[in-house]
């Protein structure tokens, strides 16, 4: 193992809430501005040998230093929830996708403007809870696609399966 000091924020301890693995790496989301004296704002990646930062970390709500409470994957993508109002110069309040390599808004989840204390995957919705400026539990769900439809005179397939946006239909008779 590896032992790495964490730094806090000023005068407040730093504390480690959500872990979860995603792509084959540990991140390690919480209230902390650095680990091993590498400035991280709240959200952390470790592959196993050392830590690096998701872009420049997270922005909190109201002025306040950024929370992670929770994190899932959906979609491909890590999904980081807490006391997010930003992340990558791009607004997301309570919910914030992170690909790999960039944030990104997550839609209609982001329309609570709130702090989101948990989330979680049921039948392939991502379902989020919080509160703040009220409490709420919502969810969000993409197609996943279309399945194979068999047709008495031949087969029907959509290609990508599955899909987003744009689809190609093959018949076969």
């Amino acid at each position: 193992g590896s032992n790495q000091k964490i730094g806090g924020y000023g005068n407040t301890s730093a504390v480690i809430k959500s872990l979860a693995m995603y792509k084959g790496n540990l991140y390690a989301g919480g209230k902390f501005q650095t680990i091993g004296g590498v400035t991280m704002n709240s959200i952390a990646m470790w592959n196993g040998t050392s830590w690096s930062p998701l872009g420049k970390g997270l922005n909190g709500i109201a002025g306040n230093k950024a929370e992670v409470f929770s994190m899932t994957v959906y979609n491909n993508q890590l999904v980081i929830a807490g006391n997010i109002d930003s992340a990558g110069g791009i607004t997301t309040p309570g919910v914030v996708l992170w690909n790999g390599s960039n944030f990104s808004t997550i839609g209609s989840l982001n329309n609570y403007n709130s702090i989101t204390h948990s989330v979680g995957v049921f039948q392939n919705c991502l379902y989020a809870g919080g509160g703040y400026y009220g409490s709420y539990i919502t969810n969000y769900c993409i197609a996943t696609g279309v399945e194979e439809l068999k047709a008495e005179s031949g087969e029907l397939k959509v290609f990508p399966n599955p899909t987003s946006g744009n689809w190609v239909v093959e018949t076969t008779l």
